[in-house]
């Protein structure tokens, strides 16, 4: 029946389909699969596919599996975005279509919003790392980072956090005015105040090509697709050995609830959230931060 229309044609209604509609195509007949590839798709979504076919390629793929599926519940992707519009105009690219349209089962090291806003505390393997899932909470809720950029004074920058361990704050910059660093992924370590986008960080913001470019504490990732990328290539899926003992699979865990935050947004503890909302960043004790810290 695909033999009916000119290749050209096919070639341009893959250009139209989403990530889910080019899985299921891939599996229709052979042509249609040797013709996806070299069709005219999204650049994210072709990276997206791309990593789909990458995991799902990897020896250690349902090893992953287990935990993910076993606990991923429905949510309104939609909604999720509207409500991140409704603070902010603009969100990242990369981070929007993968909210749209990954595959919840698909999701590496419970970095996804359809899995439980709790503490995972236990093991660090391929299926899951130790940290609090912030992507779990509903509705999300963007942040006011403390940007030392500093011209001349420092300023909020609105950003997500997505993950936080007992050792880093996982970002996703969401500032549109500053291209530099508009939907970047930072990750800051515990030697650094994990609300705040370090001075240093922006030497290395232009002409990244590169995944990740790392300082002594903090490193910074092209965007939320390239983090993707790097975070199934540590926990050993991109690998051909096991990888790292402690990327090893080992159960049981121990999970345990978050409290809410403290309502002074400091940084606390892991599972607090480090830096005030975006909505809130007016209000005078958030303003004096910027003071205190600006002198």
């Amino acid at each position: 029946m695909d033999s009916e229309l000119p290749t050209e044609l096919w070639l341009h209604c893959f250009s139209f389909m989403t990530l889910k509609t080019l899985i299921a195509s891939r599996g229709v007949s052979s042509s249609w699969r040797n013709l996806i590839p070299i069709s005219d798709i999204h650049p994210i979504r072709r990276r997206l596919l791309n990593l789909f076919y990458k995991m799902l390629g990897s020896r250690r793929f349902l090893e992953s599996r287990t935990w993910v599926v076993e606990n991923l519940q429905p949510f309104d992707r939609k909604a999720y975005i509207e409500a991140l519009i409704g603070q902010y105009p603009s969100i990242p690219d990369e981070f929007r279509l993968w909210i749209l349209e990954w595959p919840g089962r698909m999701a590496i090291r419970c970095n996804w919003p359809g899995l439980p806003f709790i503490d995972y505390y236990g093991y660090n393997n391929i299926e899951r790392e130790p940290g609090v899932n912030f992507l779990g909470v509903h509705p999300p809720q963007l942040s006011a980072l403390i940007n030392q950029r500093g011209d001349p004074n420092f300023h909020f920058t609105p950003g997500l956090l997505a993950w936080r361990g007992p050792d880093l704050a996982l970002w996703i910059i969401f500032d549109e005015k500053e291209s530099d660093i508009a939907g970047r992924v930072l990750i800051v370590d515990e030697d650094d105040d994990q609300g705040t986008i370090p001075a240093n960080t922006y030497e290395y913001f232009e002409g990244i090509e590169e995944s990740e470019l790392h300082d002594d504490s903090f490193a910074i990732i092209k965007d939320w697709v390239s983090f993707m990328e790097a975070a199934w290539k540590h926990a050993g899926g991109d690998e051909e050995e096991d990888g790292d003992a402690y990327l090893l699979l080992r159960r049981p865990y121990s999970d345990r609830p978050v409290q809410g935050t403290n309502n002074e947004f400091v940084d606390g503890s892991y599972r607090d959230v480090p830096a005030p909302p975006w909505s809130r960043r007016h209000e005078p004790q958030f303003q004096s931060r910027l003071t205190r810290l600006g002198h």
